[in-house]
């Protein structure tokens, strides 16, 4: 192949920096505490938009902010090796937004999609979460607004049978989940406020966090990584088009594909298909 033909992946310099999270069991509540700060995942996520044609308005980038932080927590709160897949489409603004999380590989990513989005009555929250050894399992909810962590409270409380609350912090990106390990009648998280809990993790970090009622169990690193490359793609895109090869490339020697996952654009030649659907049939 000549360089000419070579396909353009794209790349960024470095690697993914990690964000750190970490958990505790919270004595006095008999919970589960997670917490972390998002922001090197938030960091990488704008180096990866300045490779993209096209970056998304701020307010859904905001939004995709969000939901990466919702899906970092969530994540590290469930046991390891599961991984996760939220899909949100709203009428207004018109997008579908995508996050995924991998307990697996410790990354999460996400996209928002603003073309070919399907008129809606009401907001839908798709989630799909996968087990070793198990089917996908998926759930659906109606939601409103463009509270994002009030949409996986809420899907956590109708699909996960789970009571969870997430508190964010005004002045910075960081972020608690709370999830009760035993069912009480009494609404005492929404009691809670977020300034409070905040100054416990706080004092307790900056000490001993047992002597503030907090026992430590976990510590995970998470990165805004995708994983795509060629062949992943064409491995997605050479089934789908096979029977329609020239409904594709359109007389051109070349066509863009954007990975589904993280809007990644990959420059495939006709010849790299042609070859690739050589080696699928064997």
């Amino acid at each position: 192949m000549s360089s000419a033909d070579q396909p353009h992946i794209p790349q960024r310099e470095g690697k993914p920096q990690a964000a750190i999270f970490r958990s505790y069991y919270w004595r006095e509540q008999d919970a589960l505490l997670v917490t972390g700060d998002p922001q090197p995942i938030f960091n990488d996520l704008e180096l990866h938009l300045l490779t993209l044609p096209e970056s998304p308005d701020p307010l859904l980038i905001q939004m995709l902010h969000d939901a990466l932080a919702a899906m970092s927590l969530y994540a590290v709160s469930r046991p390891r090796f599961e991984n996760f897949a939220w899909t949100v489409s709203l009428t207004e603004p018109k997008m579908n937004l995508f996050v995924s999380g991998s307990r697996e590989n410790d990354t999460v990513v996400g996209r928002v999609f603003t073309e070919n989005v399907k008129d809606r009555e009401n907001g839908l929250f798709h989630a799909q979460s996968l087990r070793p050894n198990s089917e996908v399992q998926n759930s659906n909810i109606e939601v409103e607004g463009l509270d994002v962590f009030s949409w996986v409270e809420k899907y956590c409380r109708l699909s996960d049978q789970n009571e969870i609350r997430f508190f964010t912090e005004q002045e910075s990106s960081r972020g608690i989940l709370l999830s009760p390990l035993v069912k009480r009648e009494e609404p005492w998280m929404e009691k809670l406020e977020a300034d409070s809990i905040f100054k416990l993790l706080d004092d307790a970090e900056a000490q001993d966090p047992l002597q503030f009622g907090l026992k430590p169990l976990t510590r995970h690193k998470l990165s805004f990584n995708c994983g795509c490359h060629l062949k992943r793609i064409l491995n997605l895109v050479v089934p789908l088009f096979r029977e329609a090869i020239d409904d594709l490339f359109q007389g051109e020697e070349s066509v863009e594909v954007e990975c589904p996952r993280c809007a990644a654009q990959y420059s495939v030649t006709l010849q790299v298909f042609l070859s690739h659907l050589d080696e699928m049939k064997g």
